[in-house]
């Protein structure tokens, strides 16, 4: 089952997060590309939990092309064990497993970007005329929700190129997290101090985590993605052939990878 793998990851060489991001990193030079790459990103990543957990679900109730071998229905659906590799990622995204507290990701995020305007003094009453959203941005959350399958009505190519869209996110993101972490200490060690030492009010958590978090737990949840890949293959009773269930996964990874890049290659326009 792991050919799934080694052909993702041999698509990464292509689009890889690492391929582009750091040229766009080398390009942030003053405060207000800081601020708008660190905006942007974040809100960019906003809709992530919701569509993970959506993804799931869509899983979760297609019991009528994910099954066992079993001749009784009631205990031959197998979606369910599909849509736990995949919720596993949401379960990290609506909590902190090590601070043992119900705080989201969106909301460390939002600290994050709270406590940069807060190093270099930016008055909250004027941040969203001075570093407004760019249209790209805009655009890009759209496609992000359209390939989580969040309000549609998901067929089964729809669910499969959502997996891959998945795969894709968490195999991209432990990539660019580490890439901006690392950017970030390299060039700007003074703002990364300032963030480490800043307490958000939530425990001892502070406004760096949101970016220390995803350098490490993207690997983890994208080992439960590949799970789900490869349940998925195996479960499938459908009318397509494994490999029409493989390219499409493929497919919907290749999709998120390229709306990445695009993304990227805009977010300081």
């Amino acid at each position: 089952m792991s050919d799934i793998r080694d052909k993702i990851h041999a698509a990464t060489e292509n689009f890889g997060s690492k391929i582009f991001l750091g040229s766009i990193l080398r390009k942030i030079s003053s405060k207000r590309q800081v601020i708008n790459f660190i905006h942007r990103y974040s809100v960019f990543n906003g809709d992530f939990a919701g569509g993970v957990a959506n993804l799931a679900g869509e899983f979760h109730i297609r019991g009528d092309i994910f099954k066992g071998d079993s001749n009784i229905d009631s205990i031959n659906d197998r979606g369910s064990k599909i849509a736990t590799e995949i919720y596993f990622a949401a379960e990290d995204e609506y909590a902190d497993r090590q601070f043992k507290l119900r705080i989201t990701h969106r909301q460390l995020a939002q600290e994050l970007l709270k406590a940069v305007l807060d190093y270099f003094k930016v008055n909250h009453n004027n941040f969203q005329k001075l570093f407004p959203l760019n249209k790209k941005t805009n655009d890009v959350i759209k496609k992000v929700r359209e390939g989580y399958c969040l309000n549609m009505k998901s067929i089964e190519d729809d669910l499969l190129r959502g997996l891959g869209f998945h795969i894709g996110s968490e195999l991209l993101a432990d990539q660019e997290f580490n890439l901006i972490d690392r950017f970030l200490r390299d060039n700007y060690p003074d703002l990364v101090k300032f963030l480490e030492d800043k307490n958000i009010g939530h425990g001892d958590i502070k406004s760096y985590r949101w970016i220390s978090l995803h350098t490490v737990v993207e690997v983890e949840h994208l080992d439960h993605a590949f799970v789900a890949a490869e349940r998925t293959m195996k479960y499938y009773k459908g009318k397509k052939s494994r490999k029409e269930v493989q390219r499409l996964i493929i497919e919907g990874f290749l999709n998120f990878a390229k709306l990445q890049k695009d993304f990227f290659s805009n977010i300081l326009k």
